[in-house]
């Protein structure tokens, strides 16, 4: 481009405030053996592994929008749908209760998209989040959305509703948002302009669209949600049942007992076989215990036979 044209990109272009100051740094670091220049650069999000949809260019892009603690550690991929499969529950499974996430959407035209959640997602029947997620696009233009503080709309998650709308979103409304992906992974809704994203346009090639890729990162690698969050989230741990337990609710019981894996037995036309044998056993058991009151009754008839014979004498 020409001087003019890389004048007027870097005075429209808001993102890329610093852009000069990074250049000519990382130009002059080249030969520079003073260390304490590197801790001088931005911050720059690394990745584990190679994305297909992340590049360099937009990793330094996204570095001063990040809260410090996301740019610690290369980022950990959670989920692609080309190595997973464009499975909702298997993609929920990989990105609840992981941290701070980046989510990125390449549609079938082309276009790649996202978002940046600040808190760990978890099911919910209310918008959650904070002023610290933001959208961006980054094909066929590189920009990012901060938030405008209108709302507080920025993460939406859930799959039990029946009144409201079921899937994965990102600002706006209900029924008109930000970025929306149904429950089957495939198909998507981007409306603009939206109410929670500063002047966000339509990030999507159309505001109906089809999936083509679609990759979650998480930013704290070894983020490990507490208890609290867990609590917050309307989540109860199952309380971990001692050895003594376990052994007390399985003693004198056997795979007969067990309903479900009778089913299966028996589906699998290899069940039954023992279950003459456990009614006989019953039998005998209904025998012995009849015997065994028989021979009480007798022993009380006895002892009140000597007690009465002792009093006559």
């Amino acid at each position: 481009m020409t001087r003019e044209e890389g004048d007027n990109w870097l005075q429209r272009e808001v993102d890329t405030e610093g852009f000069l100051p990074d250049l000519l740094r990382s130009a002059f670091l080249l030969s520079a053996k003073d260390s304490s220049m590197h801790k001088r650069q931005r911050n720059v999000p690394r990745l584990a592994r190679k994305s297909r949809l992340l590049s360099d260019e937009v990793l330094w892009i996204f570095g001063p929008q990040l809260p410090p603690t996301c740019v610690q550690k290369p980022w950990k991929q959670l989920y692609s749908s080309v190595k997973h499969g464009k499975s909702f529950s298997r993609f929920m499974s990989k990105i609840l209760f992981r941290g701070p996430t980046l989510l990125i959407f390449k549609d079938k035209l082309g276009c790649v998209f996202g978002g940046f959640a600040s808190v760990s997602w978890h099911k919910s029947n209310k918008f959650y989040g904070d002023g610290r997620c933001f959208l961006f696009s980054s094909s066929p233009r590189m920009k990012i959305f901060p938030a405008s503080n209108v709302n507080n709309n920025f993460m939406w998650l859930s799959t039990n509703l029946t009144s409201c709308s079921n899937g994965l979103g990102m600002g706006g409304q209900k029924d008109f948002w930000g970025i929306y992906v149904d429950t089957m992974l495939e198909r998507g809704v981007c409306r603009a302009p939206c109410s929670s994203f500063c002047k966000m346009p339509c990030l999507s090639s159309s505001p109906e669209f089809e999936f083509e890729e679609v990759e979650v990162w998480g930013c704290i690698p070894d983020y490990v949600a507490d208890e609290k969050e867990l609590e917050a989230a309307g989540v109860k741990r199952k309380p971990v049942k001692s050895l003594d337990d376990y052994t007390a609710r399985k003693d004198g019981k056997t795979v007969l007992d067990d309903v479900e894996a009778k089913a299966i037995l028996d589906a699998a036309g290899v069940g039954g076989y023992s279950d003459d044998v456990r009614a006989y056993d019953a039998v005998l058991a209904k025998e012995e215990k009849s015997r065994k009151a028989t021979r009480e009754e007798a022993d009380a008839g006895s002892d009140s036979d000597d007690l009465e014979y002792q009093d006559e004498d």
